[in-house]
């Protein structure tokens, strides 16, 4: 292979690796082994808003089986308590099939820990999912709401 070509080759990469980084939005590069680890369903075409301090985490863990656990980030946008019922909005950028699947398993049965890690979090212990919800507010924009009771609201 001669230099003309060889350099040719290594220009493609370059260009390919720079048209990758450009165009992701949040400037988050990570393998997909990660955003399994992370919890998170990260795509390179998503558009999501750069790391704020109003960033959250939302958790749900089995308590029955603490290795299973879902996450999603997003923003906390209601928290309101009545009586023994909690109501929990959370603003989030896509959909989460794997926590809407734990939502209607925990839905009026067994108990679960649900976290809200960021500003004005919290961790419910023996959490019962009373109903919850998706409302789609803009492209790529959706509020999640959760009703719960909890006997344990601890704020961090």
């Amino acid at each position: 292979m001669d230099t003309s070509t060889n350099n040719e080759a290594n220009m493609r990469v370059i260009n390919k690796e720079y048209e990758r980084v450009t165009s992701n939005p949040d400037g988050i590069i990570m393998s997909d082994e990660l955003k399994e680890l992370m919890g998170a369903t990260f795509s390179e075409s998503q558009e999501a808003n750069p790391a704020t301090a109003d960033s959250h985490m939302l958790r749900l863990i089995d308590k029955a089986d603490p290795l299973r656990v879902v996450a999603m980030p997003g923003e906390l946008s209601l928290l309101q308590f009545a009586n023994d019922n909690v109501q929990l909005g959370f603003d989030i950028a896509q959909g989460g099939q794997e926590l809407f699947q734990y939502l209607s398993e925990f839905q009026g049965g067994n108990s679960a820990i649900l976290e809200v890690d960021g500003l004005g979090g919290f961790t419910a212990e023996e959490c019962k999912i009373n109903s919850w919800g998706l409302t789609r507010l803009a492209p790529h924009s959706y509020l999640l709401t959760i009703s719960f009771g909890s006997e344990n609201v601890l704020f961090r």
